[in-house]
């Protein structure tokens, strides 16, 4: 059985995205099943510390890529734990950032859910937007090293 449109284009645009991610950060550089991200709007890769995860994310039916940086082990009082360590450390994480990108970081403390996460929206423009690939995956991958370089000590001590 072939593979469908949209997998055919997620495919596509994670492996192209990971070969400029890799260039850029070793954050994503273990993942070599990029068939296995064929189905889905996002690429996670585990932070160092049990379930925290940054991802990248595109999506399909609606025109929007984002990066984040997700807590979502099994346990809520420890995912929120994690967040709350960021969350009191956010001046330094957005003075880090710089003024443009803090302004767009949402802090998402999901008080309904088990999960939180740390959201920037990168661009409005979505998987189907082929034509503009290169520049949106180039946005992805600046956002995503601008916010691991910002958080990936702050998560490890936060475990």
């Amino acid at each position: 059985m072939g593979k469908t449109e949209t997998e055919r284009l997620y495919y596509n645009f994670w492996k192209q995205l990971l070969e400029k991610s890799n260039e850029k950060m070793p954050l994503f550089s273990g993942i070599k099943k990029i068939r296995s991200y064929a189905k889905q709007s996002f690429l996670s890769k585990g932070a160092g510390v049990d379930g925290a995860k940054y991802q990248y994310v595109i999506l399909v039916k609606s025109p929007m890529a984002r990066v984040q940086l997700t807590f979502e082990s099994g346990q809520e009082s420890k995912n929120k734990k994690m967040y709350n360590k960021l969350w009191g450390n956010r001046l330094k994480i957005e003075s880090e950032l710089g003024k443009d990108y803090a302004t767009n970081l949402e802090w998402l403390p999901l008080d309904n859910c088990i999960s939180s996460r740390i959201s920037k929206i990168v661009i409005d423009k979505g998987l189907n937007d082929e034509d503009k690939w290169d520049m949106i995956q180039n946005k992805m991958v600046e956002d995503m090293f601008k916010l691991w370089k910002a958080t990936r000590d702050l998560v490890i001590d936060s475990s």
